[in-house]
C-alpha cells in the first residue's frame, strides 16, 4: 500500500519540535480523578509485593451484593491475590462513567499476565467496572466486579 508513500518535506526550522498532548485531547494530557482512582485500585490489585493500602477504599464497602467491613473485603481481596506468584500487568483502557445512587462507576479493561503457585502463567482480560465514592472531593474504591472471558471467573467484591 502507499498509504504513506509521500514525501515529507525538511521541517522549517520556526516549526515546533513537538505538540503538547493537551492541545490533541485534554483527557489524555490529564485523565479525570474517576480514571486515576480506577487505575489505582487495579495497580495495587495487581501488585502483590505490596500490601494493599488501606487508604484506597472506603471503611464500607461492597462484598457479595452486601456492605461489608473495609477489613473483611480486602480479606478477600488479598485471598484472591494470594494465588499468584507473580503478575504482570499489560494494558489499561478506560471506559465510560456512569453515576448512580450516589455512587460513580468507572468502567476499565485490564489485561495481565498471572503466574500461579505451580509456575504456570496465564493471561487474563477483564471487562468491568470499579465503584467509586468521593469524600470531600477525594475518591475511595468501594466495590468492583470485572469478567474475564470463558472459564475465567473474573475478580469482583
Amino acid at each position: 500500500t502507499d498509504f504513506l508513500a509521500h514525501e515529507i518535506p525538511p521541517p522549517n526550522p520556526m516549526m515546533p519540535a513537538f505538540v503538547p498532548l493537551e492541545t490533541i485531547d485534554p483527557e489524555l494530557a490529564a485523565p479525570p480523578a474517576t480514571v486515576l482512582a480506577a487505575e489505582a485500585f487495579l495497580v495495587a490489585l495487581l501488585t502483590l509485593d505490596v500490601p494493599l493500602p488501606e487508604a484506597l477504599f472506603h471503611h464500607t464497602m461492597r462484598l457479595y451484593g452486601k456492605v461489608a467491613p473495609r477489613d473483611e473485603a480486602l480479606a478477600h481481596t488479598n485471598a484472591w491475590r494470594e494465588q499468584w506468584s507473580a503478575i504482570r500487568p499489560l494494558r489499561f483502557a478506560p471506559g465510560p462513567v456512569e453515576e448512580h445512587d450516589g455512587f460513580t462507576y468507572q468502567f476499565a479493561q485490564v489485561g495481565f499476565e498471572a503466574t500461579d503457585l505451580e509456575g504456570q502463567i496465564k493471561k487474563f482480560d477483564w471487562s468491568g467496572v470499579v465503584q467509586l465514592i468521593s469524600i470531600k472531593g477525594e475518591w475511595f474504591t468501594y466495590g468492583g466486579s470485572f469478567q474475564g472471558e470463558e472459564g475465567d471467573p473474573g475478580f469482583g467484591f
